[in-house]
């Protein structure tokens, strides 16, 4: 049989602590528009089950997923590769994986950390009998910012519904926390907090006097984010945070209004480690010349653009250091993990995976249902597919610079890609 458990833990951080997300970013935040969340969703039969954590941040850290991962074995026995971290990869959120656009606050890090490891923990020991429900639509407040005219975007919308005593749901969707742009310094769960409260407003009912008194709604609803590494809403702006997070909202309302029961069991999870190649390094003298211009450019300007050549310049030095070293990397280690949750079956991709690699793993996977969600586990930086990888731009080439992570050969995303499908086919048994 079947038992969910939901646990929530508000997380928001003090004011003073960075937001992370914008190179344009100059000073600490100076409030807060909503809270963040880490919520835990639990899925058990008997002993054996499985962990989806959902968390209002950029991304986690892979010493971060390590640590937690630690704490739950240690405190409920749920081993690693049944654990996964997702981000909803809002870009106001603190500071946690070194993306050198913010600086993270060690005690902050260090309560996220507990928050996690404390909501799994009573999730799993609070869960529940629950039959499940599997909801699809579609929803349009996203473009490929890549290719504004044309490009390939994931429109659907995913919903996992557990009904029982202690009902609540999971809504997947495909598109950029950054509805909020870069002049905001304001805590926020973006677009995605807006589509929780308005799902759970909707769907909960009001506390009896008798009831206890928690913080949890009485439906709650987290999120999971696709493969939105090029996937940007149609607009930004605060006055579009609301509209774009109700309409998210409204289709995820009709996707379980017309959802379908599906088999709850057998529940299993899987990982494994991947190597993803990164892209022969310049020769020193293209590193020395490099290093020269974003100088002159740091010591000439002003406000975020200095920031932005600073820290472009701290990566060209020690790029080079490794150039003269011979110490360059040839890869980056990944992980990439995949749960069976019956009929259901999702895959955590690390880091910034574009839109195509997402669409992939759905049009091949051997499950029923599938989700391809990404900022999982750790974070490497944007990998692209193919295609894109031609085309280079942002992604491919100056983002690696925040995360002195890649720049990735061609090949990666497919690395990425054919190791989510077998998972899901081992899980799957095909």
């Amino acid at each position: 049989m079947l038992n969910v458990g939901f646990h929530r833990h508000i997380v928001t951080p003090p004011i003073g602590v960075y937001l992370t997300g914008y190179g344009a970013r100059t000073g600490p935040s100076v409030g807060v528009l909503d809270d963040l969340v880490v919520d835990a969703t639990t899925f058990r039969e008997g002993e054996e089950g499985v962990i989806w954590i959902n968390a209002d941040i950029l991304s986690f850290g892979a010493e971060h997923v390590g640590r937690i991962r630690e704490r739950i074995m240690a405190e409920i026995g749920v081993p690693a590769e049944r654990v996964a971290l997702c981000a909803s990869h809002t870009h106001a959120g603190p500071e946690v994986a070194s993306t050198h656009l913010g600086d993270s606050d060690p005690e902050y890090v260090q309560l996220l950390e507990r928050w996690a490891v404390s909501a799994a923990c009573v999730a799993w020991n609070d869960a529940s009998p629950a039959k499940l429900r599997i909801g699809k639509g579609t929803c349009h407040i996203s473009r490929n910012r890549r290719r504004p005219e044309g490009g390939p975007v994931d429109p659907d919308v995913l919903t996992l519904q557990w009904i029982g005593d202690r009902p609540g749901g999971i809504v997947m969707h495909t598109c950029h926390g950054v509805v909020l742009g870069s002049d905001n310094r304001r805590f926020s769960a973006d677009y995605c907090g807006v589509t929780r409260r308005t799902m759970e407003h909707v769907l909960s009912t009001t506390q009896s006097p008798s009831s206890p008194v928690t913080q949890l709604p009485n439906y709650p609803i987290t999120f999971t984010n696709g493969c939105t590494g090029d996937i940007n809403p149609l607009s930004q702006g605060e006055d579009k945070v609301v509209p774009y997070g109700r309409t998210l909202a409204f289709e995820a309302l009709k996707a379980m209004e017309a959802s379908t029961q599906i088999a709850t069991t057998p529940i299993d999870g899987a990982s494994s480690r991947v190597d993803l190649p990164v892209v022969d390094p310049p020769p020193p003298d293209e590193c020395q010349a490099r290093i020269v211009e974003l100088e002159t450019e740091w010591k000439t300007s002003e406000g975020a653009q200095k920031k932005m050549a600073g820290i472009f310049a701290n990566w060209a030095k020690e790029r080079l250091r490794q150039v003269e070293s011979g110490t360059c990397p040839t890869s980056q280690a990944a992980e990439v993990q995949a749960f069976r949750i019956g009929d259901f079956g999702i895959v955590f991709l690390p880091g910034e995976p574009l839109v195509r690699l997402g669409l992939q793993i759905k049009a091949t996977s051997p499950a029923p249902h599938t989700w391809a969600a990404g900022y999982c586990n750790g974070t490497v930086g944007y990998v692209a597919d193919e295609e894109s990888w031609q085309h280079g731009g942002y992604e491919v080439l100056t983002a690696p610079q925040f995360y002195a992570m890649g720049p990735y050969k061609p090949e990666a995303g497919r690395i990425l890609v054919d190791c989510g499908l077998d998972l899901l086919r081992r899980l799957f048994q095909q």
